[in-house]
């Protein structure tokens, strides 16, 4: 994986609902959360850029992209991502996974030659929101939200996806760990305080 030709996609586009409030800019740790996840993955790539419906993530100093196609959840975001990518390698990352490590983006990456998508799955658990993605997944992307065939699961299974056991490395759950209500926030933080 060449680092000059890989891009870092960061999905800021839900309506954070359940949390009440935009997720990726609350505070943990002295960081907002999308900047954890831009701390991560910012040795590993060239460039980010945001998917975001809003103009909160305007000043941090990336280009801020709307969902090319609305509403149809994270499967737009991504297609949108990868449309404004120039490069033909990229990491999708939510932006509400604070607790992610570069070493385990690493890993990742390291398994994503010659493939579509380069899915982590720990215990059973695909991860399509920190996984590696060519930029030739866009044409199936699109039939795919064209045909309101919006479930992750469903994309996944439609391209040739690597998955890749990361179970064995260290602290794999804690990287995995997304904040959605106050009380994942408080419980979450509290018992991985040491990050």
């Amino acid at each position: 994986m060449n680092r000059m030709k890989t891009t870092g996609i960061i999905l800021a586009g839900g309506k954070s609902s359940r949390m009440g409030q935009e997720k990726g800019l609350i505070v943990l740790n002295n960081k907002i959360l999308i900047q954890h996840v831009i701390d991560a993955v910012s040795p590993l790539v060239s460039q980010i850029i945001i998917i975001a419906n809003s103009n909160h993530y305007d000043n941090l100093g990336y280009r801020v992209f709307s969902d090319l196609v609305a509403p149809c959840g994270p499967i737009g975001g991504i297609y949108t991502g990868l449309m404004n990518s120039n490069t033909k390698d990229n990491f999708v990352l939510s932006c509400d996974i604070p607790f992610i490590s570069t070493k385990m983006l690493q890993y990742i990456l390291k398994h994503s030659d010659n493939t579509d998508i380069a899915l982590p799955i720990h215990h059973n658990v695909p991860e399509p929101l920190c996984a590696y993605y060519s930029k030739q997944c866009t044409g199936m992307l699109k039939q795919l939200i064209d045909l309101k065939e919006w479930k992750m699961n469903v994309a996944i299974n439609s391209f040739d996806t690597k998955r890749i056991d990361v179970s064995t490395q260290e602290n794999f759950h804690e990287n995995f760990i997304n904040l959605n209500t106050p009380f994942e926030l408080n419980t979450q933080t509290k018992f991985y305080g040491k990050y």
